[in-house]
């Protein structure tokens, strides 16, 4: 089994490459999280997702700490666009803490999609030798090799400095509940709520039409994947700490926006 979470397709795209070179299936973690917690057994069992903070994604977390998997080899793939902070180490170490013992650990350089800090335009004229990458973690995982990718003394300040600077930010409802803005653009197409991993995004219809809204309450919190505003065709949907070119959008180009409300979308 191989398990993933994405936003814009990279790790739906890693996790693809992988599950076809060892003859697996890939298994969105979206999706499952709104089952209920179940207990998986396999020969192998794959965590494929980005790395947000230089840490793992929130609802990654939550599944990891929900589910139970029974597995003699356990490997965790994460994709990232710029430094990855020693991101497989301290994810490691929280697999440590709840009982999970890690047989592989490695990270894929890809496009960086975190819109206030990198121009996507700009992300895509650059050669990261993506299929390189994963060529070699395909044979490593084919062969079953046992391998925790290290994380320098460096790697690991650079996520203590940003826990000390902005803290926490992806586990603070308050930023992540503010940090994406409809605008009045908006043409009620409901894409944004199709591909929303946590459904906080819904449709409210009007007399002059549909359109987006984010719900007033609490629950459920984005989980800042960014999925809706790079997937709106009426780029509708913005950044209000500011994006390094509004204009940009991405999708894995290997990805489908079919695929995206298939491994996100409530069915």
């Amino acid at each position: 089994m191989v398990f993933f979470f994405t936003g814009t397709g990279n790790s739906l795209y890693a996790a693809r490459r992988i599950a076809q070179a060892t003859h697996d299936q890939t298994e969105s973690i979206a999706q499952l999280m709104r089952e209920g917690t179940q207990t998986f057994e396999a020969d192998a069992i794959g965590i494929v997702c980005p790395v947000y903070g230089h840490d793992l994604p929130p609802l990654v977390k939550r599944f990891l700490r929900t589910m139970t998997f029974q597995t003699d080899y356990l490997y965790l793939v994460l994709t990232y666009g710029n430094r990855h902070g020693g991101a497989t180490e301290v994810a490691r170490r929280f697999l440590d803490g709840l009982g999970l013992e890690a047989a592989y650990t490695n990270d894929v350089l890809m496009v960086d999609n975190w819109l206030p800090g990198f121009d996507i335009a700009q992300q895509l004229t650059l050669d990261k030798h993506i299929d390189e990458q994963l060529n070699g973690i395909c044979a490593d995982l084919t062969a079953r090799r046992r391998y925790l990718k290290p994380a320098t003394e460096q790697d690991l300040r650079v996520y203590r400095e940003g826990l000390e600077k902005h803290g926490d930010i992806f586990e603070n409802p308050q930023f992540l509940n503010s940090m994406l803005q409809i605008t009045d653009a908006c043409t009620g197409c409901g894409i944004c709520a199709s591909v929303c991993p946590v459904d906080c995004i819904e449709l409210m219809h009007e007399e002059t039409g549909a359109r987006a809204v984010r719900p007033a309450h609490d629950e459920p919190v984005c989980t800042a994947c960014l999925a809706c505003i790079n997937a709106c065709p009426a780029k509708a949907i913005h950044m209000p700490m500011g994006e390094k070119n509004p204009d940009a959008r991405f999708r894995n180009e290997h990805v489908t926006l079919a695929d995206l409300i298939a491994a996100n979308g409530s069915l």
